[in-house]
């Protein structure tokens, strides 16, 4: 015995599958949750979708709620074509958490660094310092990554004239800054300090492998230096 079953009509309701829902060709909709959601065709919906498991070869929908994400080797690929229909933007992105890959806060430590000159302003708060010629490098093994960004505090110590601090990465200059005398005297010798605490933070593409690290400046007389702290890499 074979059963037909017709839909003449479907209410405007909100539909939650706790199953798997497979589709072949397209499927609208203005609201949709479900466990598992398999298409071979288009998938659009104008609110939102919430869905543990997509399959799809295209996605068009204003928010994407997901259960978790697992990475695979530290990589979160997509094959699909995702838009996501933000309001009032005119372009919209996945975004994924920084995390901390490592933290160096040079606290009598500084393995890895070409030197290993230590010094502090307060007796308890110790940071990388370097005087005229001298620059700090290192070099760190990165996993496999789709972002790398580097925070530091910088101190530009006693008397600097106008030159210039700056950090290269992989021989790229990725940040520079310039250092003038300041207002006040906070550490070192009895000149006004450039800048204490001075904050870096960039992002880069994703690097793989071996990166290195080398922070110098122009310093040319010896009654001015700087120093870095707070050292943190981020990967995602």
């Amino acid at each position: 015995m074979i059963f037909f079953l017709f839909i003449g009509q479907v209410f405007s309701t909100k539909v939650s599958i706790l199953g798997d829902l497979d589709i072949t060709g397209s499927f609208d909709c203005s609201g949709l949750t479900t466990e598992t959601l398999y298409s071979e065709g288009t998938v659009h919906t104008s609110d939102t979708l919430t869905v543990n498991d997509i399959t799809s070869d295209e996605i068009m929908v204003t928010e994407i709620t997901l259960e978790s994400i697992n990475p695979i080797d530290s990589e979160i690929v997509i094959d699909a074509d995702v838009l996501v229909n933000a309001p009032e933007t005119e372009t919209a992105f996945i975004q994924l958490h920084w995390q901390a890959f490592l933290h160096e806060n040079f606290e009598f430590d500084a393995q890895g660094w070409n030197i290993q000159t230590f010094d502090t302003c307060n007796g308890r708060d110790y940071f990388l310092r370097a005087y005229a010629g001298e620059s700090l490098e290192t070099k760190y093994t990165l996993p496999r990554n789709s972002g790398v960004r580097i925070t530091a505090s910088i101190h530009l110590l006693d008397n600097w004239q106008g030159e210039t601090i700056s950090l290269k990465v992989d021989d790229e200059l990725v940040w520079a800054d310039t250092g003038k005398s300041g207002t006040f005297n906070i550490c070192g010798e009895a000149f006004n300090d450039a800048a204490y605490a001075l904050p870096l933070d960039i992002v880069l593409k994703n690097k793989s492998g071996e990166i290195s690290l080398s922070f110098s400046s122009t310093l040319q007389h010896e009654n001015a230096s700087f120093g870095i702290d707070n050292l943190i890499i981020y990967l995602k």
